[in-house]
């Protein structure tokens, strides 16, 4: 099952890393993943927008970066609060 309403792109000028930041970041701010609920697995967002687990992570990474989620280690990635 692929997530076909926020398409990734694999030849446009945007990194898909980004692309798919750009996504989850979306869905953070606009409530779609609450605050202190568990994003899906890394794997499960590289099937879902069919990109690389790297690619799952660059996006993650930055979105950690921006302090709008937090990992726990062995329990998964969660959304901050704002």
């Amino acid at each position: 099952m692929t997530d076909l309403s926020h398409p990734i792109l694999p030849l446009a000028y945007v990194p898909l890393y980004r692309q798919l930041y750009d996504v989850l970041h979306a869905r953070i701010v606009n409530g779609e993943y609450p605050a202190d609920t568990q994003m899906p697995s890394e794997s499960e967002l590289g099937r879902l927008f069919r990109v690389s687990r790297i690619t799952v992570r660059q996006a993650l990474a930055e979105l950690h970066r921006q302090g709008l989620i937090f990992k726990i280690q062995g329990k998964g990635t969660f959304v901050a609060r704002a």
